[in-house]
């Protein structure tokens, strides 16, 4: 998983409002089915896409900054955030491809797996009123070979460069902790990319520890 520019000072304190949040989870089970014109997330007990509801009680928002569900009006933005997440981790990987079709071709896999039946995905972003500064894509997933096998698995967490040790990253972290709690979900998977210190110490703070180590190799070219 990818947060770049991250550290411990993003760890900002921010009650969540329960009842808020199970509200809306009810609410957003029983409307996310009827919704036609935008890709179906948050499903299984989270909510739709559009404005009238808020993952988030008033006592995590404040006057500038809402953690909500994606909508089809967020595309563009969450396009240009993925094209910063992808230009940053190139610092740490050169083989890191970049540029708007690769972008546009991701937030097309979101959007995919956002209304693939089989999938359970979610994908969530940071409102600042007139931007999106942030945003999550996250998956439920059953692990055959662990215990429990139920886990979200963060596939990436991204918040644009001027707005990082904000307390941001945090609130996006808080808000699908909670989401996955209400759940039964105790166990959270994510992976960083070596070199990315300022993502490990923000993780760390968070309460993450190191659990495997990926290894890559080069295979030789046998074209004539």
């Amino acid at each position: 998983m990818r947060i770049p520019g991250k550290n411990a000072a993003d760890h900002t304190t921010a009650r969540t409002d329960i009842a808020d949040f199970r509200d809306a989870l009810l609410t957003f089970g029983s409307v996310a089915r009827r919704t036609h014109n935008s890709p179906r997330h948050l499903r299984r007990g989270n909510p739709r896409t559009d404005d009238s509801h808020c993952l988030i009680g008033n006592s995590l928002q404040d006057s500038t900054l809402r953690i909500r569900a994606y909508r089809v009006g967020d595309r563009d933005a969450v396009i240009r955030l993925h094209q910063e997440l992808q230009l940053y981790e190139r610092a740490f990987r050169p083989s890191r491809a970049v540029g708007l079709e690769i972008s546009r071709q991701q937030v097309d896999e979101y959007e995919t797996m956002l209304n693939d039946e089989d999938e359970d995905a979610h994908l969530i972003v940071a409102d600042a009123g007139d931007e999106l500064i942030g945003f999550a894509f996250f998956l439920v997933e059953d692990e055959l070979l662990e215990e429990p096998r139920e886990q979200v698995y963060v596939q990436d967490l991204m918040v644009t460069a001027n707005r990082r040790r904000s307390g941001t990253g945090t609130r996006i972290m808080q808000v699908i902790r909670e989401l996955m709690a209400h759940r039964g979900i105790r166990k959270m998977d994510l992976q960083v990319l070596v070199g990315n210190e300022a993502a490990i110490e923000f993780y760390r703070a968070q309460g993450f520890e190191p659990a495997y180590l990926g290894l890559k190799s080069s295979l030789p070219d046998l074209g004539e």
